[in-house]
């Protein structure tokens, strides 16, 4: 176990590693698709993804992006998009 702030759960790295190793898993795929140009597949995988672990499935931006993609508020047609 590693020191944590007050306050705040206490971080296992086992945890945090299991959940790197989901995010860049749940990434690596969504970039499949924004290199075939296909970017509403890309963020729908990326949240399908993201949904499947316990480990992240929390995560606000999950729901936010599900929301603006069915409100059409998130613009699908980029020039160029960070792969960052």
């Amino acid at each position: 176990m590693t020191p944590s702030a007050p306050n705040e759960p206490p971080v296992n790295p086992d945890y945090a590693d299991q959940r790197a190793e989901h995010l860049a898993w749940s990434k690596q795929r969504a970039l499949e698709y924004v290199d075939l140009g296909q970017l509403e597949t890309a963020l729908t995988s990326f949240f399908s993804d993201m949904s499947k672990s316990p480990l992240t499935a929390k995560n606000e931006a999950i729901g936010l992006g599900t929301r603006l993609m069915v409100d059409s508020a998130l613009p699908l047609q980029c020039a160029s998009i960070s792969k960052a």
